[in-house]
């Protein structure tokens, strides 16, 4: 009797760009032991895929519009625990990684490695591992273990998951308009801008000093890049800058 084939690892696709993802997706085609259940143009989708198609790993590219890789990875480990997310990413730096981890992501790969990676990314995580690219795996590890990085805090986790979501349409370039009609909110839900138009004078780092962007979406890129363990030095007060009511 012949023995049973193990079951295809079954894998979802998250990239806003076509050709990107086209090229990804048909790497992920050639791999012996993968099936490709679905593909997404953006977070939102990415969820939708995660609790319809029910796959194993969730390829997440991190800069969509809309929702983001690392807020949709967020909400997908939370409803969806059997998804392990890899991230893609073109960003090497250290507070990328470390807010994917923290916020349940299995892998990290650069997207310049992708092909190349792939096959050991998806075979670890599938595996229960956690991967991160070769070119920043020596370098995290030496800093700060991982186990520790999960449990570290991060200055923008003080804000709540719709808050961040906010915080994103903002930094886009949306409207308080046209944030109330993407999320389906009344406009006063949504931010009022003179909440963002504070933010600047709370916000310092120890080698440049105060920083003062002159609108609502450098104000708002600047937060949502607050880096981990107190690079940024963001206040008490920080959550109240961005408090808007039913949030």
């Amino acid at each position: 009797m012949k023995p049973k084939s193990p079951k295809p690892i079954r894998v979802v696709l998250a990239d806003d760009h076509p050709i990107v993802r086209g090229g990804i997706s048909q790497a992920l085609r050639e791999l012996p032991g993968v099936e490709l259940v679905g593909e997404a143009n953006d977070g939102r989708e990415a969820i939708d895929l995660a609790k319809s198609a029910h796959p194993n790993l969730i390829l997440m590219d991190i800069s969509m519009p809309g929702l983001n890789g690392l807020e949709a990875t967020e909400r997908i480990v939370k409803a969806c625990p059997q998804s392990h997310v890899i991230i893609l990413s073109r960003h090497d730096d250290d507070q990328y990684v470390w807010r994917a981890l923290k916020v349940g992501a299995r892998g990290y790969v650069l997207k310049k490695a992708v092909i190349a990676e792939l096959k050991v990314a998806v075979q670890r995580v599938a595996g229960g591992e956690i991967y991160l690219s070769r070119e920043i795996e020596t370098r995290l590890r030496n800093q700060l273990p991982l186990h520790q990085i999960a449990h570290a805090r991060s200055p923008v986790e003080q804000l709540s998951a719709r808050q961040r979501e906010i915080l994103q349409l903002i930094a886009e370039g949306q409207t308080t308009k046209a944030i109330a009609l993407t999320l389906k909110v009344s406009p006063k839900t949504a931010i009022p801008p003179r909440q963002v138009d504070a933010a600047p004078q709370y916000l310092r780092h120890p080698r440049v000093g105060p920083l003062r962007p002159q609108d609502r979406a450098g104000v708002a890129r600047i937060l949502i890049i607050a880096a981990p363990g107190g690079t940024w030095f963001v206040p008490r007060v920080f959550p109240k800058v961005l408090q808007g009511p039913s949030l």
